[in-house]
């Protein structure tokens, strides 16, 4: 993907390289799950999560939280999704944990193009022409949902966020140095009235990794 996408090239110039984030470390997460998380973004002076807003089939919509979940090493997400799909709410508070407990560093949310109608995968690009970035991840979603008109009752993960009442959480929190959130419009953008089990189809696991073992072989 990072190929495909031009982004291998892009590093390349400027003498940084794609890689897998792998040695996975059995991690016991304050919310009781033990779950394995990439020795290699444990280790990280720092980390500049670079997520795509993009609406999602199972949370809603999706931003700089969820994306740090691909500091879990391979398959163990979609086990996750499995294990903890009979009880969402530890699921959440499983991706919380994760963000807490990873070297902070800065968010940089790409809504430029947000995906929007169905996702994470299959949706439709939204000119939203937006870039937001801060070093607290929790800002850079709350500012997110409430571009969108969201409540905490629409997307649990910000729900978990003011229970804990994290910084960043309450709209209230941010202050804005660049643009306005009303300078974006975001009133055509859909997301997904119904949300979808977190439990994966275990055929769709099984594909995944068949998938992922291809493109190992093939070195892409």
């Amino acid at each position: 993907m990072a190929r495909a996408s031009g982004l291998a090239r892009a590093l390349n110039e400027i003498g940084l390289k794609v890689a897998t984030l792998g040695r996975p470390v059995q991690t016991k997460l304050p919310c009781g799950v033990t779950i394995g998380v990439s020795r290699d973004a444990l280790d990280a002076g720092t980390i500049l999560n670079v997520p795509r807003l993009k609406a999602h089939g199972q949370m809603r919509v999706t931003a700089g939280v969820k994306n740090l979940f691909g500091c879990v090493c391979g398959a163990r997400k979609a086990l996750a999704h499995n294990r903890l799909g009979d009880a969402p709410e530890r699921f959440v508070s499983m991706l919380v944990d994760l963000a807490e407990i990873l070297p902070h560093g800065a968010t940089l949310l790409d809504a430029v193009h947000p995906m929007h109608k169905s996702g994470p995968i299959k949706g439709e690009p939204y000119p939203l022409g937006m870039l937001a970035a801060s070093t607290s991840v929790h800002a850079v979603d709350t500012a997110v949902y409430d571009l969108l008109n969201l409540t905490p009752a629409d997307v649990s993960l910000w729900a978990e966020a003011i229970r804990r009442d994290l910084p960043g959480a309450q709209p209230g929190d941010i202050r804005y140095s660049m643009e306005q959130p009303d300078g974006f419009d975001a009133s055509n953008m859909i997301l997904p009235d119904t949300l979808d089990p977190i439990r994966f189809d275990p055929l769709r696991v099984v594909k995944g990794r068949l998938k992922s073992l291809k493109k190992r072989l093939l070195g892409d």
